[in-house]
């Protein structure tokens, strides 16, 4: 799955965490999904939506012990 705005906007944290959501939500696709959360935090270290999926994702991932990190 790709996005317009990550295409043309790399370093939008915001698109990158929407992306992520959208990723997310195919739950075939959570290792694509936590990356595009570690990109937006890496942006955005505020960015609460990144951090909080990004966790969701570990979790299904069953690496609970860096969810927790």
């Amino acid at each position: 799955m790709r996005h317009w705005a990550v295409d043309l906007f790399p370093q939008h944290s915001l698109a990158l965490c929407r992306l992520g959501q959208a990723l997310f939500a195919k739950n075939d696709q959570l290792e694509s999904a936590l990356d595009c959360f570690e990109r937006a935090r890496a942006v955005d270290p505020c960015l609460p939506d990144a951090s909080l999926f990004g966790g969701f994702c570990l979790r299904r991932l069953q690496r609970v012990e860096e969810a927790c990190e």
